[in-house]
């Protein structure tokens, strides 16, 4: 628990990648498991079991920005 609030923190302070606990990678698709099975939560819904899969949709959402906006590099 004394971890988890650490992370917690972190996250909040926008450190989270400082951590050692923490894993940053870029990918298309992401796929989850767990052995033994566990419910997965999407949404605040337990949606199944079983492995799931999410994919990147390149520009399924509108996004806005301000006037102030730069790319990142």
């Amino acid at each position: 628990m004394l971890e988890l609030g650490g992370l917690a923190a972190r996250l909040a302070a926008g450190t989270i990648l400082e951590s050692p606990h923490a894993l940053h990678r870029r990918a298309r698709r992401v796929t989850l498991e767990s052995d033994p099975p566990m419910w997965f939560n999407v949404d605040g819904e337990l949606i199944t079991r079983e492995p799931l899969a999410f994919s990147v949709v390149p520009r399924a959402l509108p996004v806005t920005v301000g006037p102030g906006y730069r790319r990142a590099a």
